[in-house]
């Protein structure tokens, strides 16, 4: 895990010095629930904030705890529905099964990001250990699978290694190039 959080500084810098929000995480879990813990170091380190002027932001475990029944029930609701009667209009990419990149149509979500441009980063809850929830990245006519979690998705999609059905494929490079000097900003309250 802390392999993947220095190849993604290695892509993205983390700003310098430590968030100004130190996390009491038993507390957060205590109220939230249990958390990936590759997104727990992920905080720690780079604290809330968003990628390359704000086309991709990663949320605050407040703001997730806040939100997590307010969650985009059409994104949901358009996931649910590809589990259920998978659309042949629909883009998929990920490396697993078709059953796992779609899951079931009684899959529970948890909103940890989002993007400039409509994207929806989610935790598929499925299971008591986080660290084995998949990441899916959706568009709402594509949808991004990661089993390997948070960090391995972000080191693709932000690394340019990976596919991606949910940004466009020109998406990392106008970012880049618009936001050269921000790679991350931090934004906490």
């Amino acid at each position: 895990m802390k392999v993947q959080l220095t190849d993604l500084a290695r892509v993205a810098p983390p700003p310098s010095g430590s968030p100004q929000v130190i996390r009491d995480w038993a507390t957060i879990e205590a109220r939230l629930g249990r958390l990936p813990a590759d997104y727990k170091l992920f905080i720690d380190v780079y604290g809330a904030g968003r990628f390359w002027g704000g086309e991709l932001g990663i949320a605050p475990p407040e703001w997730i705890a806040s939100t997590r029944d307010e969650s985009p029930r059409g994104t949901i609701g358009f996931l649910r529905s590809e589990a259920a009667h998978r659309s042949d209009d629909v883009d998929v990419v990920g490396h697993g099964s078709l059953d796992e990149i779609y899951g079931t149509p009684t899959d529970e979500y948890l909103v940890f990001g989002v993007s400039g441009c409509g994207q929806t980063l989610l935790w598929r809850t499925s299971g008591e250990n986080p660290d084995r929830w998949p990441v899916i990245a959706t568009n709402g006519s594509g949808i991004d699978y990661d089993g390997d979690g948070m960090l391995s998705y972000l080191m693709g999609l932000l690394g340019g290694t990976a596919p991606t059905a949910a940004f466009d494929e020109e998406w990392l490079v106008d970012v880049m190039e618009l936001h050269p000097d921000e790679p991350y900003v931090r934004v906490e309250r």
